[in-house]
């Protein structure tokens, strides 16, 4: 479908009230408390096994693009997520790297926000068994505010990541302060096939 098109129907469903349809998809739950990362490095590397397991900040797409130029040598083929999400930005510089490298994906604790459209990138997608996998569209900041333009933006990286307008609409629709948790069965209704180990 075309990306444009998808990205138009975004910004219109930001001004038309949630439809009902949205519980068929997937439930939404409330924001979550979760411990924030107070680690001030954002990448480490072990067995080929790339982490990222604090928050995404500004300017960290750039960083991980850099870090894993220096670490192409010790074969990364997987990046591990466990943070609270973040910069959303910066998230789509590292999903698009993530599926440019055919990369797998795996979340073993919490990923919530920009962190769950990294996961959303791997060409291969894995939860362990204690997954919690929540997605919400991009909000100005930490206002709660969804952002017209992070919208946009969300509904563009989705169609790029190969996901249908089924998807973006799915989490264009979720209201603030509600996140979508992303099920094994809410991958499946949506085509996604997913690893949980």
């Amino acid at each position: 479908m075309n990306k444009s098109v998808i990205a138009l129907a975004l910004a219109a469903a930001m001004i038309t009230p949630t439809f009902a349809a949205i519980g068929e998809i997937g439930p939404t739950v409330g924001p979550q408390e979760y411990t924030k990362g107070t680690d001030p490095t954002p990448f480490s590397i072990h067995d080929g096994v790339v982490s990222i397991h604090r928050i995404i900040g500004v300017g960290d797409g750039k960083k991980f693009l850099e870090f894993m130029d220096r670490v192409q040598s010790m074969n990364p083929t997987t990046v591990s997520l466990q943070n609270d999400g973040g910069d959303f930005d910066s998230a789509i510089e590292i999903a698009l790297y993530v599926r440019d490298h055919g990369m797998t994906t795996v979340v073993d604790g919490v990923c919530a926000s920009s962190c769950a459209f990294i996961w959303l990138a791997g060409e291969t997608k894995v939860l362990g068994e204690n997954a919690v996998l929540e997605i919400h569209p991009p909000y100005y900041g930490n206002t709660g505010i969804v952002s017209p333009e992070g919208v946009t933006s969300m509904g563009w990286l989705l169609g790029e990541l190969g996901y249908d307008a089924n998807v973006a609409y799915a989490i264009g629709f979720i209201r603030s302060p509600a996140f979508m948790r992303l099920t094994p069965e809410i991958m499946e209704k949506w085509g996604v096939e997913v690893t949980v180990r």
